[in-house]
Formats: structure tokens, sequence, C-alpha cells
């Protein structure tokens, strides 16, 4: 995907199949943006990574279209399964 505009710091992306916060975008000289990342999927949460757009795929995650789930079980463990599971069959 080819951004017209530089993405909004804080705003999360989903590049190489991972959840990313982007801290700042800055202009490259080839043109498009060099992304500043930190991670927040769990195989990379924490991580700081560059990113230029016009070498990867880049999908901005709407936040309008993000659907919270209300976990009541005992101690979260609901959360922890569903977690585990996406680890184990992706």
């Amino acid at each position: 995907m080819q951004l017209t505009q530089a993405p909004a710091p804080g705003a999360r992306a989903l590049i190489r199949d991972e959840e990313w916060i982007i801290q700042n975008a800055d202009q490259c000289n080839l043109g498009g943006w060099q992304l500043s990342c930190i991670g927040v999927s769990e195989t990379v949460r924490n991580r700081h990574a560059l990113f230029l757009i016009q070498l990867e795929d880049v999908t901005l995650i709407d936040p309008a279209k993000t659907e919270l789930v209300y976990d009541d079980s005992p101690t979260f463990i609901a959360q922890a399964i569903n977690r585990f599971e996406r680890i184990v069959d992706p």
C-alpha cells in the first residue's frame, strides 16, 4: 500500500505481519517516508525498528474498525488461551 501522506505519530500499522506504533515519519531523499516504530505484537514488543515505505507493505490500522472484547474469565485466562492459540495456529 502506497501512502499518499505521512502517517501520524501514534498510528498503528501492520508491517511484516506484526503490529507497530509509528513514532515518527521522516521524508526520504528518494521519496516516501522512513517510519520509526516500536513493536506492539508479541514477537516484536518494545523493539525499535526503521521501515522504508517504498520497500515495505504497510497497512495502517483503522481504530474505528477495532473490536474490543471483554474478558470476564477468572484471572483473564480466556485472553491468555486466545493469545496461545494465535501463536500455535496462526
